[in-house]
């Protein structure tokens, strides 16, 4: 999904050096409160069955419409699909008990768990899953993100464009069977099915305006209490009695509170959060091996990109050899140097390290080279600085206030290249909105990221870069690469698969449609006294919650 620069992007050259200085002169002995002791960690009140977290907001709770990871976190906790997905990356069933694929690959057919309900009693049946998917494909709701995970169901293209009134890829056998073919096999259909895209919603609640504000729940929990933004309050869930999981989470609760930063790490070190999310200084210093909260530090593996951008199809950036000299002109590595906090990396291609098929230095990104760069834009059908138009950089997420990282992006390009870059902002909801409708002359460079919705290189290069993708953000279109992604549909996983599209990798690193800048990977603080913390599968919260009953004694 597409995401806003990772948090490492946003504190300044100074924070980061005053960070390293707390790192390498943090006491042995650091106090926490009025205890001196590194074994008195936290002052805290048992909570049996309690969860407290720091977390963002959502910007919906609706599962059709979701676009980024702070709607999914909670749609994961509050809905269900036919199946999800797993730490190792492997599927396995939610509301579908068993599946079965025919011989052509084209056609699953679910069967239904009889257990499982919404949250109010009433049984989840096939026609509830059927009408979740029209309705996630319906040109009414007109979700991107649902054509982009539902759309090789057959007729969903056309269903979606309003082309035809009927979803015939779709449809309950009986009560607790579902059937969906496919417009052509598919390996990852089953990857993209975990999407939130596809989870059951209730028919009788979602055409009422703010339904999803107190959803009729189909997951494992249910909401208790959202808060106006305004108020400060927490987010909060307990366990759905009548899902399929219930007798787990029935006696749990979970509550999300929308503070962040210094003030989420001082209540972390109080004992007043079980776990928080840390980027920047804060983690700098709890990396220290000297520091008493480093074995509190959780890593997830590298599975997000993060990027600058070329509208390919908005001059100057229609030219192939604009976007290759912008792309030299950047001294990436030293970007990347100079503000990594130790969750990030050099990007050497597209393919994340933590998704299956990446090869190290396969992809043959553009090196740091400013004598090319000008080489480059002297061939380019511009000819020179001067003669390219207005170039503007589209801050993301924020007001107007350039961080470090864009300042230097734009300096660069200054030096490197003589081009003069101008900023506008524009609210993360306004630049997805930006980029999925018609084509803004003035969106021509921004830096953006994506972090992986299932474990897969397709997720990467098939739904970034694919001709037809609804989220292929970079107006960017390759008969080379839409070609191998094709060969590669063709194919069962395994190492074939995997090899051709490390060959859509290099085509489309090769055509600079974007620079890849760094991967980037989530560190939390976790409790002693919570277990089973996977940063792979966040929505998961089952034996987590399960676990958080008390301080230790």
């Amino acid at each position: 999904m597409t995401e806003q620069l990772a948090p490492v992007a946003r504190w300044s050259t100074i924070g980061l050096l005053l960070a390293l200085l707390l790192a390498l002169t943090w006491p042995a002995s650091p106090v926490f409160g009025d205890e001196s002791s590194a074994d008195a960690q936290a002052v805290c009140t048992p909570a049996p069955n309690v969860l407290r977290m720091a977390q963002r907001r959502p910007i919906t709770l609706d599962p059709a419409t979701a676009r980024s990871s702070s709607s999914n976190f909670y749609i994961g906790l509050l809905f269900s699909g036919l199946v999800r997905g797993t730490s190792d990356g492997s599927i396995e069933g939610d509301l579908a008990i068993d599946w079965e694929q025919s011989e052509d690959r084209r056609i699953y057919t679910f069967t239904l768990r009889p257990e499982t309900a919404f949250a109010d009693g009433v049984p989840i049946d096939a026609d509830d899953v059927v009408f979740s998917i029209r309705r996630a494909l319906s040109p009414e709701v007109a979700s991107s993100t649902a054509q982009t995970y539902l759309g090789d169901i057959l007729g969903a293209k056309e269903f979606r464009a309003a082309l035809r009134a009927d979803l015939p890829g779709v449809r309950a056998v009986d009560g607790r069977t579902v059937q969906i073919e496919l417009e052509q096999p598919k390996s990852s259909f089953l990857q993209k099915l975990s999407y939130p895209a596809s989870y059951v919603v209730d028919a009788n609640q979602v055409e009422q305006t703010g339904w999803w504000l107190n959803p009729n729940s189909s997951g494992a929990f249910v909401l208790v209490d959202y808060p106006r933004a305004d108020e400060g309050d927490p987010i909060i869930v307990t366990g759905n009695r009548n899902h399929h999981r219930g007798a787990e989470t029935e006696l749990i609760r979970a509550e999300f509170h929308p503070v962040g930063g210094q003030q989420a790490f001082d209540t972390y070190q109080r004992g007043g959060f079980d776990a928080i999310p840390i980027a920047g200084p804060t983690l700098i210093q709890v990396t220290d091996p000297a520091h008493p909260l480093s074995s509190h530090v959780t890593a997830s593996p590298p599975v997000s990109l993060s990027y600058l951008g070329f509208r390919s199809e908005t001059p100057p950036f229609d030219d192939p050899l604009v976007r290759a000299a912008f792309a030299h002109a950047i001294n990436v590595d030293r970007l990347v140097l100079l503000q990594n906090d130790g969750s990030i990396q050099v990007a050497d291609g597209i393919i994340p390290p933590g998704i299956p098929g990446y090869e190290a230095g396969s992809a043959g990104v553009p090196g740091y080279d400013p004598e090319r760069a000008r080489e480059l834009l002297a061939e380019s059908s511009y000819g020179s600085a001067e003669d390219l138009p207005e170039i503007i950089f589209t801050l993301v997420g924020r007001s107007l206030n350039v961080d470090w990282l864009e300042w230097t992006i734009a300096q660069s390009l200054k030096r490197n290249l003589g081009v003069d870059v101008k900023f506008r902002t524009l609210t993360f909801a306004e630049t997805l909105d930006a980029l999925d409708g018609p084509s803004d002359p003035k969106f021509q460079l921004f830096a953006l990221g994506w972090y992986a919705d299932y474990l897969d290189p397709e997720n990467f290069v098939a739904a970034l870069f694919g001709s037809e993708s609804p989220v292929n953000h970079f107006e960017y279109s390759s008969d080379t690469v839409d070609s191998l992604i094709a060969e590669a549909d063709d194919l069962g996983f395994g190492p074939d698969r995997l090899a051709l599209f490390r060959a859509a990798e290099r085509q489309v690193v090769g055509d600079h449609p974007l620079l890849p800048l760094y991967f980037g990977s989530d560190r939390y603080l976790v409790q002693p006294w919570i277990e089973g913390f996977d940063l792979q599968v966040l929505s998961d919260w089952l034996s987590l919650v399960s676990t958080a009953q008390a301080c230790p004694a």
